[in-house]
């Protein structure tokens, strides 16, 4: 994602990485600690996926993050959990992105029916073929958006 921004013309600069383990009580406790090291100077949070955002979330909460208008730190996570969806309404999380696991199932499907049967489609579904790869496109979830 830093190299995307960066692409399209966003400076940024990376305070610090480091690995939630994909849980909510990791991130958590690392959050506390980066508000602790770098306070105003966190300008965004970006997890990787939802489970590590809401963690983030709650560690702003903690440190009176989310009662002060004047220090929102934007949240952003992966996976459009339930969860982070009703952060993105309640304006605790700015948004996720949604890997929809049913056009997922249904390119895998219609490929492996294509390669059975010997026809190539030229095109399944809402993904494209590169390659020997399928790639369905995230859907974003952000407030007000028609996916929430």
């Amino acid at each position: 994602i830093i190299s995307a921004l960066e692409e399209r013309g966003y400076k940024t600069q990376n305070l610090a990485t480091d690995t939630g383990m994909w849980r909510k009580t990791n991130a958590k406790i690392k959050m506390l600690e980066w508000l602790e090291e770098f306070g105003n100077e966190i300008e965004v949070i970006i997890a990787n996926n939802d489970q590590m955002a809401l963690g983030a979330i709650e560690a702003l909460g903690e440190m009176g993050y989310l009662d002060d208008t004047s220090t929102v730190i934007p949240v952003v996570g992966v996976d459009g959990l339930e969860p982070a969806v009703a952060a993105i309404k309640e304006g605790k999380m700015l948004g996720t992105v949604f890997n929809n696991a049913d056009k997922q199932a249904r390119a895998i499907f219609t490929k492996g029916y294509y390669l059975a049967t010997k026809n190539e489609p030229k095109v399944i579904s809402s993904t494209s073929y590169h390659g020997k790869y399928l790639r369905t496109p995230y859907e974003i979830i952000q407030r007000n958006s028609k996916n929430q």
